[in-house]
């Protein structure tokens, strides 16, 4: 079984990482190439590609600059920040979690493709649904092509419950959805307001972050045990769920 999420656009370079476990990206040399490919473009040019402000183009610029030989590395699961992270709160794990987690976690990256938990990065912003062109094709879905999910399957192939957790968003999910093979269930998380039950963006990214951190320290390997989950108030509905969608409410009100 292996847990899929989407990265942060936030980051923490500066605290510090309670395990030395290390490991290095699998498509380090592809984000090296994009790298390369996004740089000439420029401030303005990746303002207008990522539609995002002068300033956090000129970070992203000076960070490409930098991609080579920059000293800011860390482990992927410790350096991105936000929603789903606050939720996964790898802090509190140990070190066993950790290993655990290496084998069955992975990170969705638009730069890298996925990530293992421990394997370190660099700063970057480049998400998934990018409209970069390259020799590949129009974006990045066509620059990753089936190779995202081909190595996730051979990861697969080492598990006894060859299936797949999906606590990515669909922008991240994208790049694999039609290329696995194997079952993929996809947890929904909605909340209740006014007498009805919807998504919030916001809760359901911590969710997704609380759901991997349940099934990481309590080492869950069944599907039904799957349905225990119970973090921040949310529960099990059979009759809302489907074979491949467990959908998890809670009250708000």
């Amino acid at each position: 079984m292996i847990i899929l999420l989407s990265p942060a656009k936030t980051f923490d370079f500066t605290t510090n990482v309670p395990s030395k476990l290390k490991s290095k990206p699998l498509f380090e040399r592809d984000a090296k190439k994009l790298v390369d490919i996004v740089l000439p473009l420029g401030t303005n040019g990746i303002a207008r590609l990522m539609s995002i402000s002068e300033n956090l183009a000129t970070l992203n610029f000076e960070r490409l600059q930098n991609f080579r030989g920059t000293k800011k590395i860390k482990q992927a699961v410790f350096a991105f920040n936000g929603d789903v992270y606050e939720g996964l709160n790898v802090k509190t794990f140990s070190e066993k979690d950790l290993i655990f987690s290496q084998k069955h976690l992975r990170i969705l990256s638009g730069l890298y493709g996925f990530l293992r938990p421990m394997d370190n990065i660099k700063p970057y912003r480049l998400e998934m649904g990018t409209r970069l062109l390259t020799e590949r094709g129009e974006n990045l879905y066509d620059w990753w092509g089936g190779r995202v999910a081909k190595e996730l399957e051979k990861d697969l192939l080492g598990h006894s419950d060859k299936y797949i957790i999906n606590l990515a968003s669909i922008e991240y999910f994208k790049v694999v959805k039609r290329f696995l093979t194997c079952r993929v269930i996809t947890p929904i998380f909605e909340e209740k307001k006014k007498d009805k039950f919807k998504t919030i963006g916001i809760y359901a990214k911590k969710a997704r972050g609380l759901m991997a951190s349940f099934i990481l320290k309590n080492r869950i390997n069944s599907t039904e045990d799957l349905k225990s989950f119970s973090e921040g108030g949310y529960l099990f509905n059979p009759e809302e769920s489907s074979a491949d969608y467990f959908k998890f409410q809670r009250n708000l009100e």
